[in-house]
């Protein structure tokens, strides 16, 4: 097929737009969109490959092909990324690397992640297999085109196909808008919601046949053109819905972009010695960059600086074209049965290596051995058994003496599930009556009210449910745990008066009396929501998981947060109100505890586990019957 040089500075620009993004340059937030223009470039060539007589022995040939130039490559980063999973990550996590790396040969990982979460979360940071989901795409739309061109060409042949694409791609994209807010990882991750974006490359190619005298073929168009898609990239970030129609534009602007191949500036920017080299190994640098980039976090434990970043894309772009040089072309080139056999043997070598990760438990026993004194599930085993998830909250009431008045009630979200084990157990010991109240979700009630998720997750019905239901309890005490760390300076100056609010319509003018539990620490000695034990044996050792500075910036935010609520609440009359800190348990002067007796303070950033949650349930115990009775 004849090389278009101007498609190859395209595919440069795509990638290192994509890098810069996934490496966090501040700002390249709109970076995502280079594979929007993969996609576009997929759907001019692809038209332009099948623009002839279709059948059978072409088709398999054209996927033979497909698959020949995109699965050695592949099949090399998939063994290379479990390769140092193995070294690297925790068991859970190496467990999760063989279910995405059996999904990524199979190029069906888009509907793994689409499963599992998202694309722009924190946990992305640890998924060395998660740009794979791009290329699962691409090869659902190589299977589909044929198939999808065959029926365009065959129904309504009077009609122009370009009409017929337009009036397609349309259709798409106002069903994308219909369900994206309801279904925005579907959306982003599955194939029908992208079909648009790579049928906007193959209207390009009609056009292009079509209509030899090409108008767009100027210079001022291709300065245009090229100023909005870097606008694009520079404006756009996760906050953005997308795709639909904030894709529309990006592609367009894209295709504008291909078809502008023989003017003067298109051969100066987008034809330039950089962007082609960079353009003809964008598929191996794609697939290389990102596991890099995972790995080397996870091995340093700690963000990048820039310079480090930069010498990671000038890592990428070394091994990238070692990879295209060595691995690529010689498979895409070389047609024999030597060459075919390797090809399949490593298929069937990484499906097999995968799932022996998956079934083995991700390989558990390199990781360190912890005496774990308190099971994780503790919290589940007195939540779940009578847990009914279509409810608005939670309740459960536990009646430990012989009268049967409720001595307190524990309120809160997953910052008070974090602590039921050990209020169960502080209950018990004490012969305390209490009710367990939990809203299920971080539906705070003193603040946090800007977040999107509060409106989502139906914050305001709970939030009434809640109230209603704890007014009809007659009770001394409310034990209150929030997530706290998500309050903003407008939280602030609102805290006050919700208190006020919150208080009058449970208790009116009765006097009780009210314990908050402040922010924890939370987990900062690292970059991985697992706890820093949790990895191989030789890189714990090279770590200090034991403490945390007490002058790091999320540590020093929380203590801040604390002390704003206790200074803040403690303006009102209403009620005998109590704070309780768990900074007075977890740190000094100096340090904050990330392990206790072997035992990881923390089950994610910023979630205690139940065996730290018992402990400052027993480090206040004489606070809390103090201020119950």
């Amino acid at each position: 097929m004849k090389i278009f040089y101007n498609i190859q500075g395209l595919r440069g620009l795509a990638v290192i737009s994509v890098i810069f993004f996934h490496y966090g340059f501040e700002y390249f937030q709109g970076g995502f969109l280079g594979v929007d223009i993969f996609f576009v470039i997929s759907g001019y060539l692809m038209s332009l490959i099948l623009d002839k007589k279709i059948s059978y022995k072409t088709l398999l040939n054209f996927y033979l092909k497909r698959l020949k130039r995109v699965l050695p490559a592949l099949i090399f980063i998939v063994f290379i990324s479990l390769l140092l999973g193995f070294l690297l990550i925790s068991e859970n996590s190496y467990e999760r690397l063989g279910k995405t790396s059996l999904s990524s040969i199979f190029f069906t990982s888009n509907f793994y992640y689409w499963r599992e979460w998202g694309y722009f979360d924190l946990n992305s940071l640890n998924k060395p297999l998660l740009h794979t989901w791009s290329l699962s795409v691409e090869m659902q739309f190589y299977l589909l085109f044929p198939i999808l061109l065959l029926s365009i060409k065959f129904f309504f042949k009077k009609i122009n196909i370009i009409y017929k694409l337009i009036f397609i791609i349309i259709s798409f994209t106002f069903f994308t808008e219909l369900i994206i807010e309801e279904k925005k990882i579907a959306s982003f991750y599955l194939m029908p919601f992208r079909l648009s974006e790579f049928l906007i490359g193959s209207i390009g190619y009609y056009y292009e046949k079509n209509y030899k005298t090409l108008k767009i073929n100027k210079n001022y168009v291709f300065i245009l053109s090229l100023g909005l898609l870097l606008f694009f990239i520079l404006y756009y970030d996760k906050n953005i819905k997308f795709p639909g129609l904030n894709s529309l534009l990006p592609c367009i602007i894209t295709l504008i972009l291909i078809l502008n191949k023989e003017n003067y500036l298109s051969k100066k920017i987008l034809q330039n010695k950089i962007l082609l080299f960079i353009g003809n190994i964008s598929y191996s640098l794609y697939l290389i960059h990102w596991p890099l980039f995972v790995y080397y976090r996870i091995y340093t434990f700690k963000e990048p600086s820039n310079a480090e970043k930069f010498l990671l894309i000038i890592l990428s772009i070394i091994f990238a074209y070692l990879i295209n040089k060595y691995i690529e072309n010689v498979f895409k080139k070389k047609n024999n049965q030597k060459n075919n056999f390797f090809y399949s043997f490593s298929y069937v070598v990484i499906a097999i290596f995968s799932i022996s990760v998956i079934f083995n438990n991700g390989y558990d026993f390199r990781i360190k051995n912890k005496k774990n004194l308190y099971n994780n599930n503790e919290v589940k085993n007195f939540i779940n058994d009578d847990l009914n998830k279509e409810k608005l909250f939670y309740k459960k009431c536990v009646i430990n003496s012989n009268s049967k008045d409720i001595d307190f009630i524990f309120l809160g979200d997953s910052h008070a599930d974090m602590y039921a084990p050990g209020i169960l157990e502080f209950s018990k010991k004490n012969k305390k009556n209490f009710c367990f109240v939990s809203l299920l979700v971080t539906c705070n009630f003193f603040g946090g009210h800007s977040n999107k998720d509060f409106i989502k997750t139906n914050c305001y019905e709970r939030q009434r449910v809640v109230i209603d239901y704890l007014s009809k309890i007659e009770t001394s005490t409310l034990v209150i745990a929030h997530a706290w760390h998500i309050f903003d300076n407008e939280d602030f100056m609102q805290i006050a008066k919700k208190y006020d609010s919150f208080y009058k319509k449970i208790f009116k003018e009765n006097k009780k009396n009210i314990i908050f539990l402040l922010s924890v620490p939370e987990f900062s000695n690292g970059i991985s929501g697992e706890s820093c034990t949790n990895f191989p044996k030789y890189l714990v050792k090279k770590r200090n998981c034991d403490y945390a500075s007490r002058n790091s910036k999320k540590i020093e935010n929380n203590h801040s947060i604390n002390e704003k609520i206790n200074f803040e609440i403690s303006q009102s009359k209403m009620g005998n109100i109590f704070f309780l800190n768990p900074y007075d348990y977890l740190c000094d002067n100096r340090l904050c505890k990330q392990v206790i007796n072997n035992n990881d303070v923390y089950s994610d950033t910023d979630h205690l586990t139940n065996y730290t949650g018992k402990l400052l349930i027993n480090f206040w115990q004489d606070d809390l019957i103090n201020i119950i009775e």
